[in-house]
């Protein structure tokens, strides 16, 4: 009898099951309990859905990673742009400093072979004098070969200075050299000063020029003319800007002519302004233990020059013309300069010499 009701209980609930279960799509919650019941289908709906949605916390990092990378890409564009920018203010700097360097080429006259132009120069000249392969001293013997035609042709030929301005024009070729003076020809260091100013150097000396001090060597000196042909050792692709000297003519060098002499005296400069008394004064001058010394001719002026402006320009007032530079000075009466055609046979001078140097090594 017990075992009767058991079945009969069974079945029901296996009826009642059956006629409310949910259809597809339906959720149902079993009274009384917090279990729900739903069809199949649904179940497995609801698990491939789950599959295909993202996870919560690997979406968060994907964009957290977009944001970083279009920072970066903001970052490196704004990097480019000021580069750019950057980039063609150089290229504009480049530019100006290109044009400052050719202006400058094309007014230098007495400047070292080194162009294409330049060269081809050098190439005709070494086989004019039959050289085929020049070695390193060829090459150093012709370009000053043409830097010295080049001074020539400046202080020959050259413009007159700015009569306005002659002394500021003047005083820029002034330099200093061992308590006396001299005068710079060229941007590249050759210069001109008295013998007796330079006969007790060795190899070298130091002259200054400007704020610097400049190691100098002596070229060609001669003892009767007094006068020395010079130049500073500078570095390369230096050059000094100095005005062009030219020479005065000696047809121009006339008694009774103004002229002004520029000495140097305890660091200071000083300016006389006198007349030629005789432009081809013979001049005997006391040397070493006030022997005299050979004879040589002179310009003699009535300009007082004092003890330090030896080697210091004389040129004419109304054309700036160099005249010659300082030699003597008689104490409290006139002085003498070495004539500039003296400087003239020392500039020929040295370019023959070279040019036979050249000539020997071949």
């Amino acid at each position: 009898m017990r075992f009767m009701r058991r079945l009969a209980l069974s079945t029901a609930l296996a009826i009642g099951v059956t006629a409310c279960a949910p259809n597809r799509g339906e959720v149902r919650q079993v009274a009384g309990t917090h279990a729900v019941v739903m069809h199949e289908d649904t179940y497995r709906d609801l698990e491939a859905r789950a599959k295909q949605a993202p996870d919560e916390s690997n979406g968060n990092t994907g964009s957290q990673d977009a944001d970083a990378l279009r920072q970066r890409n903001a970052a490196l564009i704004d990097e480019v742009d000021r580069l750019t920018r950057q980039t063609s203010s150089l290229q504009d700097e480049a530019e100006r400093l290109r044009g400052q360097l050719a202006d400058k080429s094309s007014a230098k006259s007495d400047r070292v072979p080194n162009s294409s132009r330049d060269t081809s120069i050098v190439q005709l000249y070494f086989a004019s004098l039959g050289i085929q392969q020049p070695t390193y001293e060829d090459y150093r013997l012709l370009s000053e070969v043409l830097s010295l035609q080049a001074v020539l042709k400046q202080v020959t030929t050259g413009p007159l200075m700015d009569p306005h301005a002659q002394k500021e024009e003047i005083e820029r070729n002034f330099l200093y050299i061992n308590g006396a003076s001299g005068v710079l020809l060229s941007s590249n260091g050759y210069f001109i000063t008295n013998h007796h100013i330079v006969e007790d150097s060795t190899s070298s000396f130091y002259v200054e020029y400007g704020s610097k001090s400049y190691a100098a060597r002596c070229f060609l000196s001669y003892k009767e003319f007094d006068a020395a042909l010079c130049k500073m050792a500078i570095g390369e692709g230096e050059e000094f800007r100095v005005n062009k000297i030219r020479f005065a003519p000696l047809n121009k060098i006339k008694r009774d002519k103004f002229v002004e002499v520029l000495g140097r005296v305890d660091g200071n400069v000083y300016y006389q302004v006198g007349r030629i008394t005789n432009p081809e004064y013979t001049a005997l001058v006391l040397g070493k233990h006030d022997k005299p010394e050979p004879f040589y001719q002179t310009v003699r002026t009535s300009s007082y020059a004092q003890p330090g402006f030896s080697g210091g320009p004389v040129f004419l007032k109304d054309t700036g013309e160099l005249v010659g530079l300082t030699c003597h000075a008689d104490p409290g009466r006139e002085s003498g300069a070495c004539r500039v055609d003296h400087f003239l046979e020392l500039i020929k001078w040295q370019i023959k010499y070279d040019l036979e140097a050249l000539e020997k090594r071949h």
